[in-house]
């Protein structure tokens, strides 16, 4: 009788498994020639794996034993920062998916936060099977500075101002 086990039946997109067979000398599996009865494998989709056990004498299996692998769909987050002022708040949103729970750097465990405070941010996303970490940066806007003042003789004001904070600004 064939016997067939994974050391699991939910993964990661990029995880592995091992797949151990028994109940035979040595093995036949519907995807590969290989005959022993250890495999690790690393699927990219859900997939039903399936192996015969050869006995001693080269009789199979009557019934073959399966098992499926099912990959699960990678955690995907749109999560970003921004620049604040002293006073303002920004949302980080960390997006919504199957089965997601959330932990965030701040102890909060909603889709999004609302920060008041210049800092890095993270938060790890989990689906139940996969956890993934998102990083987003809340940086302190810097208030621009008229850097020269010009009045040529045409009667025109040029006035340069910076940009610190590389942020858009509104004049």
């Amino acid at each position: 009788v064939a016997l067939l086990t994974s050391s699991k039946v939910k993964i990661c997109v990029g995880e592995s498994v091992t797949l151990t067979a028994s109940g035979g000398v040595t093995y036949q599996w519907n995807d590969s020639a290989i005959s022993t009865a250890v495999r690790t494998l690393s699927p990219t989709q859900t997939t039903t794996y399936t192996v015969y056990a050869i006995g001693t004498q080269g009789c199979k299996s009557l019934q073959p034993a399966t098992i499926t692998v099912e990959v699960v769909p990678a955690i995907t987050s749109n999560l970003k920062g921004g620049i604040i002022c002293v006073g303002d708040r920004i949302t980080l949103d960390a997006g919504a998916g199957p089965n997601y729970t959330y932990t965030w750097s701040n102890g909060a465990t909603s889709q999004t936060i609302v920060v008041e405070t210049p800092g890095i941010y993270y938060v790890d996303i989990s689906n139940g099977v996969c956890m993934e970490r998102y990083t987003a940066e809340v940086k302190l806007a810097t208030v621009p500075e008229i850097i020269n003042v010009n009045y040529n003789q045409n009667g025109t004001l040029i006035v340069t101002a910076s940009n610190p904070s590389a942020g858009v600004l509104e004049y």
